[in-house]
């Protein structure tokens, strides 16, 4: 992810740009990559935000507006082929954030109520555990028995 981000900024760039000439300047799809490109960035770094995902779409305003620097609109050619990389590699890599449970498993395993715990915290997610857990719910599963959850 880095080095895509890297070639994604050494292209904006080479043509003459900087991620500020697009519009909403380092909040643009554009910033992204600097995300990315960082020497440390965490997990939600990674995430394309909306207007990453509304730049992969075409959205002509995303790309540029009648005050960007001229020559702006051919950078939507240049800069696609790395997003849709970038955006493949992350769904590859990076997408999954939740693993399933099943209640009756977790029970029997002695880790009642995480599920519930999760369930409180954010309704949509119904019946699920984040994959962060995976360690606590492996550390509690009895070795002999089916793992307390499964992707």
């Amino acid at each position: 992810m880095k080095s895509l981000g890297e070639e994604a900024l050494k292209r904006i760039g080479k043509n003459g740009f900087t991620v500020s000439d697009f519009p909403y300047k380092n909040a643009s799809f554009a910033g992204y990559f600097i995300k990315i490109s960082g020497l440390h960035p965490s997990m939600n770094d990674y995430i394309p935000g909306m207007r990453v995902m509304d730049a992969l779409e075409g959205k002509d305003s995303i790309w540029y507006n009648k005050n960007s620097p001229e020559g702006l609109q051919k950078m939507q050619d240049v800069l696609m082929p790395v997003m849709q990389e970038i955006c493949r590699h992350h769904s590859l890599h990076f997408a999954i954030c939740y693993g399933t449970c099943r209640k009756e498993t977790i029970a029997s395993n002695g880790t009642p109520g995480r599920c519930d715990y999760y369930h409180a915290k954010d309704p949509e997610e119904n019946n699920t555990l984040d994959i962060g857990d995976s360690t606590y719910l492996l550390k509690q599963a009895d070795r002999g028995r089916e793992y307390a959850f499964h992707l």
